[in-house]
């Protein structure tokens, strides 16, 4: 499959944290709660999207209008995803899904958009690096199926150009730029 998301919604909560520079971790997004609800923010509190949702905003499943997503319910996976299990983000729930579908591998891709919307370069350059990181460690479950994308800042070329060298030292073994 060459269509793999792995959108903000469903990243594990301490991704960008985790893998930030200490430097950067108190501007990197987070998970917080508000109104009853988890949501992703940036360093301003401002909403990135709703935890365990659709797409790259977090749109909530209702079972009834998608037959798309009710038919990925049909194994469990949006009722797991109001439990705070994220398939897409579990190597080894990917893998099993691919088992179940008859996919041997997925080409994987994910944040860019979300990374390119924070204006501040440095955040949105280690959100891409934090990301690069973790697929890194996700896709070395199974690098026969799990093939990462790695998101390289558009702004800054010289950055750029470095994270290409560190993550095809990690394995990953493409990238997406946003043209901006």
């Amino acid at each position: 499959s060459a269509d793999g998301h792995i959108d903000l919604p469903l990243l594990p909560h301490d991704l960008f944290v985790q893998h930030a520079p200490p430097s950067m971790r108190a501007r990197m997004p987070r998970v917080i709660e508000r109104d009853g609800a988890q949501v992703w923010v940036d360093e301003h509190g401002t909403q990135l999207a709703l935890v365990g949702g659709s797409g790259h905003v977090g749109q909530v499943y209702v079972r009834g209008q998608s037959t798309r997503f009710d038919r990925m319910n049909e194994s469990g996976f949006w009722d797991d995803c109001a439990r705070g299990v994220y398939h897409p983000t579990d190597p080894a729930l990917r893998v099993a899904a691919q088992d179940r579908d008859g996919i041997v591998g997925e080409v994987l891709y994910g944040v860019l958009g979300v990374a390119n919307s924070i204006a501040d370069q440095d955040v949105s350059a280690a959100v891409m690096q934090a990301y690069n990181e973790w697929l890194a460690e996700f896709c070395a479950y199974d690098p026969t199926r799990l093939v990462g994308i790695a998101c390289l800042p558009s702004k800054n070329p010289s950055a750029a150009a470095d994270e290409i060298r560190r993550c095809a030292a990690r394995g990953l073994l493409g990238v997406e730029v946003a043209m901006t």
